[in-house]
């Protein structure tokens, strides 16, 4: 499985906080910095590729999204 910069950083930011819900505002924050404002679909386009990778690579897709609140990635 392939990643792009993006991807990478994501997965590793979600893995870091695992179970705990990460808002769209704290993944720009902390991944495309000054590069994109909070209401920028960059995060929902990124988050929705490596789902599509994540699912073929495991068969699953482990990245939860709550609802208002931001994403989480599952502990297993």
């Amino acid at each position: 499985m392939t990643l792009t910069a993006k991807e990478t950083a994501l997965l590793e930011y979600l893995l870091v906080h695992p179970g705990e819900t990460i808002s769209q505002a704290r993944l720009i924050e902390h991944i495309w910095g000054e590069e994109t404002d909070e209401f920028s679909n960059s995060v929902r386009v990124h988050i929705s590729t490596l789902r599509r990778k994540l699912r073929a690579a495991l068969g699953r897709d482990p990245i939860r999204t709550r609802i208002g609140a931001g994403y989480c990635l599952e502990e297993e």
